[in-house]
């Protein structure tokens, strides 16, 4: 059954106030827990973590050829043979890649000088990912669907069992392995709550005449996934050889603080609104208005954050004596920030276009990113380290402002209108911050007033200039 124009609203709505109730609490978890993490564990430990984990999830991605997202996408309900095909094949790549990895992990061990419990880290990841296949298709038909509630639920616990199994082992001073326990327990939850709370026609068959349509948009789409792991995980496993695993260490810790805005609201909003801007495609005045609120929003929320790290995260370092081993990360954190801006604004508009069906376009914005990045990164991270390759993220940030105004032509947006009062308000508070951090002496009390300072200020100055359009945005998404 296709969804109306309000349903699409309201169900919105709700899955949007859902995810940001899960993501608060798996952020608030996650933050607590990465902090303790990187406490116990050296710079090396972390930087083999990233190194495994990318490769894992490069080769990962080979076991879905864009279906998933085809599914979603679909206009019209998926049939059951869809659906039993897309999983049967989903299946089939899943087995063959995990054994492939498996009998070259011991070559992938020599070549980056792992050790045993890096090799067992890795084995762990490849059964992780035969078991969350068995999670791939009830999730997919419940984002289509747009009800979240019981996903929030499954990765809410998925969160607290990973981060609760994880820290304790870290403390008790078993390194790696505190990873390898974390991720065998959080997968063999997962699959069995999900699968338990979400019915699906579960089976095997195969039909390439059922997954033909799919298809169309789905090899397109996962072509452009194919770049990403070119431009992301496929670099990560490049410098872990060029900038060891220490230098890998220090950048990861520097993006995982950096992207925080970004997988706590970006993220969510994303996996609500690619389904939602997907029932809209015909309705284009509509869809117009509904990505720049969502642009808006993103910016007004995003904004404030990024800057409060640009200005707050040095101090933070400073005043935790065993967490100053991290300062070296602090000027890469700094350019992950820069990009984590300039993705608020380029991955919605990036995703409005394949929702609306224009993939071809993203996949040249894919090919352009990944250029950018195999150009720039690996002649810096050879001259300047770890810190050449903060410097091309910074490079490529900045080379992406075409990009955003391409889109922004192709889907009819007022980019900089709709942005600009919260990067200016943004601003401001960071400048109020930045002062304060100066001025006063470097104590707990002092920090958490300045934060406390900085974010009033940035709020009465948004409600101030800015409440009309917020309220017309709370308006829109209520209103039928």
């Amino acid at each position: 059954m296709e969804l109306d124009l309000h349903t699409i609203k309201q169900k919105s709505l709700k899955s949007l106030v859902s995810l940001f109730i899960r993501t608060f609490l798996m952020q608030f978890i996650s933050i607590i827990s990465y902090f303790f993490i990187t406490l116990f564990l050296s710079q090396k430990q972390l930087g083999v973590y990233f190194i495994v984990a990318a490769l894992a999830g490069f080769f990962s991605f080979f076991a879905d050829i864009g279906l998933s997202a085809a599914l979603i996408q679909k206009h019209k309900s998926p049939s059951k043979k869809e659906i039993r095909s897309t999983f049967t094949l989903q299946q089939i790549l899943v087995l063959t890649i995990s054994l492939i990895v498996f009998l070259l992990s011991n070559k992938i061990a020599q070549f980056y000088g792992l050790s045993q419990a890096g090799l067992y880290l890795l084995y762990a990841l490849i059964a992780s990912f035969i078991l969350s296949s068995f999670k791939t298709i009830p999730s997919v038909l419940a984002e289509r669907r747009l009800d979240f509630d019981k996903l929030v639920i499954v990765h809410v616990a998925e969160s607290i069992i990973f981060n609760f199994t994880v820290v304790i082992l870290a403390w008790r001073g078993h390194g790696l392995y505190s990873y390898i326990y974390a991720i065998l327990a959080q997968a063999i939850f997962g699959v069995t709550a999900l699968n338990l709370l979400i019915k699906w026609p579960y089976g095997y068959s195969f039909s390439f005449s059922n997954l033909k349509g799919l298809l169309h948009f789905g090899i397109p789409y996962q072509f452009n996934s194919l770049l990403a792991q070119f431009k992301d995980r496929l670099m990560i496993m490049f410098l872990g050889k060029v900038i060891g695993s220490q230098g890998v260490g220090i950048l990861g810790w520097a993006e995982k603080w950096a992207n925080l805005p970004l997988r706590y609201i970006m993220d969510n909003t994303m996996k609500v609104a690619f389904p939602a801007w997907s029932r809209l495609q015909h309705q284009k005045q509509i869809l117009t208005k509904a990505i720049e609120i969502t642009l808006f929003v993103l910016s007004f929320l995003i904004f404030p954050v990024a800057f409060g790290l640009l200005v707050s995260a040095k101090p933070f370092v400073l005043l935790i004596p065993k967490y100053q081993k991290w300062l070296p990360a602090i000027i890469p954190l700094y350019f992950y920030v820069f990009n984590a801006v300039v993705a608020s604004i380029s991955t919605p508009l990036t995703n409005a276009l394949s929702a609306v069906g224009k993939i071809k376009l993203v996949s040249l914005f894919m090919v352009y990113w990944t250029a950018l990045t195999w150009l720039f990164t690996p002649y810096l991270a050879y001259r300047f380290g770890f810190l050449g390759v903060s410097y091309s993220v910074g490079i490529i940030a900045l080379l992406t402002i075409p990009v955003i105004y391409i889109s922004a032509k192709q889907l009819d947006i007022k980019v900089l209108s709709t942005i600009l009062p919260n990067l200016l308000n943004s601003s401001l508070m960071g400048l109020i911050a930045f002062t304060l951090f100066n001025i006063l002496p470097l104590t707990w009390l002092n920090f958490l007033v300045i934060i406390f300072i900085s974010a009033v200020f940035y709020l009465v100055l948004s409600f101030k200039f800015l409440g009309r359009k917020l309220k017309q945005s709370y308006q829109l998404l209520l209103t039928k």
